[in-house]
């Protein structure tokens, strides 16, 4: 699977917060600034375009460093960002929730059903399907206030 439609299909599983993470770099020499994770803006994949094919190439655009509303390119198609405060805000609607350990499970084993489903079976199973199924990039995090 593309990561595209990798990240689709994550996104159907419940309990799931799948977003793209755009670096706002808009100079050159920005690559050589300290990293900051203000300066990333978080897409929703539920945001982008239906149809585009596994293989074709697509792009998210930003107008400048706070736009909030990316482009999908190749046809031109508005998305919807937030930037990390409002992506880690327990007030805001793109957050992801805070969830139990069993929550946390099922989330885990339901995305690896969802990615390793093809035409109504299973590609694998057995204990080292966490390892050869989910993404190297399949990530949680814990967020908390540091006193």
């Amino acid at each position: 699977l593309s990561q595209h439609e990798t990240l689709i299909r994550l996104s159907s599983v419940k309990g799931a917060s799948v977003y793209y993470a755009c670096p706002m770099l808009f100079d050159i020499a920005d690559i050589w600034k300290q990293p900051d994770i203000n300066n990333i803006r978080f897409v929703d994949i539920r945001t982008s375009p239906d149809g585009w094919a596994t293989n074709q190439r697509h792009f998210i655009t930003f107008q400048n460093e706070t736009d909030p509303v990316p482009l999908w390119q190749s046809e031109p198609i508005e998305g919807k960002s937030v930037d990390a405060q409002g992506w880690i805000s327990r007030n805001s609607n793109f957050s992801p929730k805070k969830m139990t350990g069993s929550e946390l499970l099922e989330l885990i084993e339901n995305s690896i059903q969802v990615i390793s489903h093809k035409e109504g079976e299973i590609l694998l199973r057995g204990q080292d399907m966490y390892t050869r199924v989910m993404p190297g990039a399949f990530t949680i995090l814990k967020f908390g206030i540091i006193d």
